[in-house]
């Protein structure tokens, strides 16, 4: 009992401060950010969440379930991880020309100048990878009872983006800037992730065709 609630209040304690640095990045944004700025990045973000949609489609609920059946097994697991692998990046050859025209259309809608606008929208789509990897390489860490350590990986990628985004506001920061730090901090934390999952999956294992049928 004593264990489960040490569990509960360490859990508790990390999400909460993960919480506390996106809540200051946030509002750290809107202080700093001018109308047409917060406009513009805004619209990153936007770009950001509709590319998480379009890319998993129940892949992450399926990696879950289907997990849960072969978390004991390393080959298994594997073979589940590059899986889900090969289906996201199929759906990311549909889903970032789709989002990259919307997010395009919405900079020039709001006068953003061309060559931002393509920076702003390719930044965001490089955080696609780090995106993936947390995603993806989360699962198994959880499956694993892991979830301490995922949230420590949180924490630090949260933490990193607040001080980068301070850092930034000391000598200026706008819309790029801001969209380049959050893809930085979501890498490190892909990169941190994927080493704490080398100890439980073979990385490069084949595709399973009949975890994809399922």
């Amino acid at each position: 009992m004593k264990k489960k609630i040490k569990l509960l209040v360490n859990f508790s304690t990390i999400q909460g401060m993960v919480q506390i640095f996106a809540a200051l990045s946030g509002f750290l944004l809107v202080r700093m950010l001018d109308k047409r700025e917060f406009a513009a990045y805004t619209i990153a973000t936007s770009l950001q969440t509709i590319l998480i949609v379009l890319t998993d489609s129940g892949i992450g609920i399926g990696l879950n379930a289907v997990g849960g059946r072969v978390w004991q097994d390393r080959a298994g697991l594997s073979r589940l991880v590059s899986t889900a692998f090969e289906m996201r990046m199929k759906l990311a050859l549909y889903a970032v020309p789709v989002g990259m025209g919307f997010s395009l259309f919405l900079f020039r809608q709001n006068e953003v100048p061309w060559l931002k606008a393509l920076s702003l929208t390719l930044v965001t789509v490089l955080m696609l990878w780090g995106l993936f990897n947390i995603s993806i390489y989360g699962a198994p860490l959880r499956l694993h009872g892991k979830y301490l350590a995922v949230q420590k990986l949180e924490l630090i990628a949260a933490l990193v983006r607040l001080l980068l985004l301070v850092a930034l506001a000391l000598i200026y920061i706008g819309a790029l800037a801001a969209v380049m730090v959050a893809t930085i901090s979501v890498t490190l934390q892909a990169i941190l992730m994927r080493k704490l999952a080398a100890h439980f999956l073979d990385f490069g294992a084949p595709c399973d065709p009949d975890q994809r049928r399922d």
